[in-house]
């Protein structure tokens, strides 16, 4: 399911992420991320309580860039507190929230996490005991990079205007600026971002098309109906467990779908009383009925019996050939025979 977004800070994604200690005993990282304009926003702190994190969102990004309409997180306990609840509140800020251990429903700060991280690699051993002291530069790099999905910079996406960096002073650019009135300024910063918005948002549909290609290539759809019995896959591990079993035990029966466009589902197990779950359909394994099982077993037969028949039919024929073949062999023997009593008898008939 694809979640469509049409301007900026519409949808404001957050996660955290974790790290090494460091200088200043700083061990965690807020990621914030547009999911429109793709732009980030990397916040270091000490712990993940509700009140750090409303505190780094207040004063880090909501003062900075303005009140988003919606945000969206995993059911962490920081993230579900009375805490956030209120800031939402007293900013009308929609909150919203991914099920449990499906984090592609949060993708955007998820992404992030692996190329931020692949940055901070690129950092020395001396500066990655201090990595809070790089946190806002590599940042900044990123929004300055055109994006793979927009194909322009989330810094250009955002702000309507062409970010400024140290290599624009030394080619002395932009070189025909010129001193623009205050409301001109306006109106041509204006015209840019509806014209980039534009472009961005043809260029978004052609990604979104790619991505779903690349997907349904090993995408095998099964659809899930109320009734059906299910396995539910393991989410939590205690100790490794490599060879360990994928799937509870315990079957479970669908109860009911809440919204027919959301693949999300409401089961409760077959062998105990447990409360009722929901989960996504990524961690549902469907069981097959007992008429399945049978239907399957008749096409099986059925198959095989049609590929037995196939093959006698076969052997027939490669009978049938062996025998024309045999058929050919003893004539070519016979032509040979006449022919050298033929030889013979024009040899003796030419002697006095």
């Amino acid at each position: 399911m694809n979640v469509n977004t049409t301007y900026p800070l519409e949808l404001v994604c957050m996660d955290f992420l974790c790290l090494e200690s460091c200088k200043g005993k700083y061990s965690n990282i807020l990621i914030i991320t547009d999911h429109y304009t793709k732009f980030a926003k990397a916040i270091p702190t000490r712990n993940q309580t509700a009140r750090t994190t409303a505190e780094a969102l207040f004063h880090n990004f909501i003062v900075n860039f303005g009140i988003p309409t919606r945000f969206h997180s995993d059911q962490g306990t920081n993230f579900e507190s009375p805490v956030i609840t209120e800031l939402c509140s007293l900013l009308n800020i929609k909150k919203s929230h991914i099920t449990p251990y499906h984090p592609q429903g949060n993708a955007g700060p998820e992404r992030f996490n692996r190329t931020f991280l692949n940055m901070l690699g690129t950092l020395t051993s001396d500066e990655k005991t201090d990595w809070k002291k790089y946190v806002d530069w590599l940042v900044h790099a990123y929004n300055c990079t055109p994006h793979e999905t927009t194909g322009v910079t989330p810094y250009q996406f955002l702000f309507g205007t062409k970010p400024k960096l140290p290599i624009d002073h030394i080619f002395n650019w932009p070189e025909d600026a010129q001193a623009k009135p205050a409301q001109e300024y306006v109106m041509d910063i204006q015209e840019q971002i509806v014209k980039t918005h534009e472009l961005i948002q043809k260029q978004l549909d052609k990604s979104k098309d790619k991505q779903k290609s690349y997907y349904d290539r090993r995408a095998k759809p099964v659809r899930l109906e109320v009734g059906n019995q299910v396995l539910v896959k393991k989410l939590a591990f205690e100790g490794r467990h490599k060879i360990g079993d994928k799937y509870e035990s315990h079957t479970y029966i669908i109860l009911e779908q809440p919204r027919p466009d959301i693949p999300v589902f409401k089961i409760r197990s077959l062998s105990e009383d447990e409360k009722i779950r929901t989960l996504h359909r990524y961690h549902l394994l469907l069981l097959p009925t007992q008429e399945k099982v049978e239907d399957d077993k008749e096409d099986a037969s059925g198959h095989s019996g049609s590929q037995t028949s196939k093959a006698v039919d076969k052997t027939d024929q490669i009978g049938d050939a062996q025998d024309v073949k045999v058929a050919e062999e003893e004539i070519e023997e016979d032509w040979e025979l006449v022919e050298v009593r033929s030889s013979n008898d024009s040899f003796i008939s030419d002697t006095p």
